[in-house]
């Protein structure tokens, strides 16, 4: 009966082990997700801060003084 009881003890730490691998990977995804998140949102706002300059408004390019080459 001590054989049966030692055997549930080391297969219940070795659940908790598991478990706890298991919730630092999904913390180390769930960092990773948040900074890269964080990321996209700050490359919008500078593109919001400094948008492009729309092809309406581009100059045209100036002739070539010697002819075409």
């Amino acid at each position: 009966m001590d054989i049966i009881r030692t055997i549930w003890i080391v297969n219940f730490f070795f659940f908790l082990l598991v478990l706890i691998f298991l919730w630092s990977k999904l913390y180390l995804v769930s960092r990773k997700i948040t900074e890269l998140s964080q990321t996209i949102k700050k490359f919008d706002e500078f593109k919001e801060v400094a948008p492009a300059e729309p092809e309406s408004q581009k100059k045209a390019p100036k002739p070539n003084p010697q002819g075409s080459r």
